[in-house]
């Protein structure tokens, strides 16, 4: 009985490209999806950027906000 040698050809080749192509492309369409399928509201970015602020006071007394990831913390 004789075995069947296996060939690789350009086609192969170009097949698996295309199917690692796709894989990482709907990977990432995944991932960037938003979780729950809603976005934040008004109001809730609003509320997450005033909490979001600090205040530091400066020599001269005056108090100044920043926000935090301006400062990197």
């Amino acid at each position: 009985m004789k075995t069947k040698s296996f060939k690789l050809t350009r086609n192969h080749l170009m097949w698996f490209a295309i199917a690692v192509f796709l894989l990482i492309y709907f990977a990432k369409i995944n991932q960037s999806e938003v979780t729950d399928g809603q976005f934040p509201s008004k109001e809730e970015i609003e509320q997450r950027q005033k909490d979001s602020m600090i205040e530091y006071q400066t020599s001269q007394g005056r108090n100044v906000q920043f926000p935090e990831d301006i400062i990197g913390y």
